[in-house]
This record gives structure tokens, sequence and C-alpha cells, in this order.
């Protein structure tokens, strides 16, 4: 497979200084890639081919032209990802070319790039999530300070 890339294709602050990417105590390491001994990393790592946004998954991966030219056994276990009413056979063709699908794997490719299925992020998305919320605690502090300014 082709060597995985972030998000941007690049190395951001945080990945120079972390020990994969060579910027930490540990000494240099190169930045690590993913091959077929670590067949899990596709679908956690942040660095995953997966999630590079200029691979659309759907419709050619994950759509009814690969779907349909796989055996029907293998068909037919796969279908049993799909959401219960699209599970009938007779329900696969618009269940893989619907605009749900689609927007499902973008959103999902979107989250494995941005690290959100990665063990190694932890600490960094549970510092993304605490900014997050104390930015909505402030603003919702201020909307509630700017009504009681325009009742009083």
């Amino acid at each position: 497979p082709p060597a995985p890339r972030g998000k941007q294709g690049g190395r951001g602050a945080a990945a120079k200084r972390s020990p994969e990417a060579g910027g930490g105590k540990e000494g240099p390491k190169r930045r690590r890639k993913l091959g077929r001994a670590d067949e899990s990393d596709w679908f956690q790592s942040r660095f995953s081919p997966l999630g590079a946004p200029s691979l659309r998954l759907a419709p050619l991966v994950v759509g009814w032209a690969a779907f349909s030219s796989l055996e029907p056994a293998e068909q037919e276990r796969l279908a049993a990802f799909l959401p219960s009413p699209d599970q009938p056979p007779e329900q696969w063709c618009a269940a893989l070319r619907s605009e749900q699908l689609a927007d499902a794997l973008t959103s999902w490719q979107g989250q494995l790039a941005s690290g959100d299925f990665d063990p190694e992020c932890e600490d960094m998305l549970n510092v993304r999530r605490s900014a997050a919320l104390r930015k909505a605690l402030r603003t919702q502090q201020r909307g509630l300070d700017r009504l009681r300014e325009a009742a009083g």
C-alpha cells in the first residue's frame, strides 16, 4: 500500500513533537507506516490511507458496483452490516447507492483522519473535547448575560 499520510499530507506541529515522528525524548524514530502486519491500524490510525480526503470510498470502494462483483456468500455476509430494512437482497442496490451511505463514509473518513479512533490520540482528543465544552459554556453564559441585561 502507499505510504500513509496525515490529514493534510504532511506533518503538523503536534506530529513533529511526537515520539513517532522523531521529535520526542525517546530519540529519533521514523514515522510509523501501516503494513500488512497491522491491519487494525487501517481502521484506527490517523495515518491510515483510508482517511485520505482524496479517497472517495463511496461509490468506488463501497458501492453497488463493487458489492455486486463479490461472490453471493460474501454479499450475504456483508449485508448483515446493513440496517435491517436494507438486509433483504432486493434492497441491496438501493442501500449501496444511497446518499446516506456516502455521507456516512465521508464522515467516518474525517473522523479516522482526525484520530477519533486512534488510541494514541486519546489525550489530544480529550483536550479538544474539554476546550470545546469550555467554549460552549462561555458562549451559553454570554447569552444568558445578554438576556439578563435586556430584561433588567
